[in-house]
Order: structure tokens, then C-alpha cells, then sequence
């Protein structure tokens, strides 16, 4: 359904970039479209897409946080912390745009600045489990097992079905040698 629905987008952005003169509508549009790929997993779409509405429209942080995903999910990683970057530039406490920009930053192997990142997400709007998810696997990645017990237990406090949390948590248990609770964290998955 994604792609059905991006190829008809397509056309329908197309023609409208065609009848509007205002170049925010455009950007607007493309930005729109941009995204309509990145869903349908045209990440070099999405990128140009995004490119040329960023062009139109130089302020639009959600377009930039767009990009960065698509630059993340084709693995320029980069770009991604850039386009992260600036969108963080744009909008300095936006939690989402945080948590994002500390995702590249796993992806990097900078545990440091994901750690970071993920810390000012969850000080910003602290009933994301996500974020404590994922700050929970920087800092397994790290080997600091207790504080990515605190972040998991967090996490799964406040989403008891989360099935990344779950099973971060008996990765830890497994990582640590609780083998008897990694079973059983792995059983309610």
C-alpha cells in the first residue's frame, strides 16, 4: 500500500508543483512527496525530493529531520548527523529530532553523543520509552549494564508491550549472565 500510494503522489505532486506559483506551496509539496517515498522505502527519491523542497524552503526542520532518516536508512551516515543536525539547529528542544539525531549516532558507534542525545530527549518529554530503549542499547553497547537495567526498566514501565524494549532487556539479562531472566523476559515476548 505504501508504494501505491507514493506512485500516485508522484503524479499528483508533480501536477501540483506545476499550477502553484508560491514557492513555500512548492516546497510544501515536495517536502510532502519526500516523505510519501521515504515511507514507501525510496530513500534516493526521498532525498532528491527533499533536496529540492529544502531549496524552495531552507526553515523547515521536519524536512531536514526527513532527510537525515533517508540518509540514515541508505547508510550515509553522514549526511544524516547533518541533516540531524540541522534540524536540531532549527528546533534546539524538539525531543523527536533528539532522539533521532541520537539513533545516527548508534549507528556511528558514538556512544558518547548517542547517550547524550537520548539523555536530552528524555529531559525534554520524559514518557518516551523509546528514547530510554534506545539509550539503554548505547549503553549496553558501552557495557554500562546497571544504568541500561534503569533505562530498560524505565522503558518498560512505561510501555509494558514494548517489543524492543523486551528484548533489549533479555539481551542485557543474557549479556550479564541471567540467563534464568533472560528466558523469561524473552517467554512474555
Amino acid at each position: 500500500q505504501p508504494k501505491i500510494m507514493a506512485a500516485w503522489f508522484d503524479r499528483y505532486a508533480d501536477w501540483l508543483c506545476g499550477l502553484v506559483d508560491n514557492v513555500a506551496d512548492a516546497a510544501e509539496i515536495l517536502f510532502l512527496r519526500g516523505e510519501a517515498r521515504l515511507e514507501s522505502g525510496d530513500f534516493a527519491g526521498a532525498i532528491g525530493d527533499l533536496d529540492a523542497g529544502i531549496a524552495r524552503n531552507a526553515s523547515s526542520a521536519l524536512a531536514y529531520s526527513f532527510r537525515s532518516l533517508a540518509h540514515r536508512r541508505h547508510r550515509n551516515l553522514e549526511q544524516s548527523l547533518a541533516d540531524a543536525s540541522e534540524a536540531l539547529r532549527l528546533e534546539p528542544r524538539n525531543a523527536n529530532f533528539l532522539a533521532s539525531r541520537g539513533l545516527v549516532h548508534i549507528d556511528r558507534r558514538d556512544y558518547d553523543a548517542a547517550i547524550r542525545d537520548l539523555g536530552a530527549a528524555i529531559d525534554a518529554e520524559p514518557d518516551k520509552p523509546d528514547a530510554y530503549t534506545n539509550r539503554a542499547l548505547a549503553l549496553m553497547r558501552k557495557k554500562d549494564y546497571d544504568s541500561a537495567r534503569r533505562d530498560y526498566d524505565k522503558a518498560l514501565a512505561l510501555a509494558p508491550r514494548s517489543l524492543m524494549a523486551r528484548r533489549g532487556s533479555a539481551a542485557l539479562y543474557n549479556n550479564t549472565g541471567a540467563f534464568d531472566k533472560a528466558r523469561a523476559e524473552a517467554d512474555i515476548v
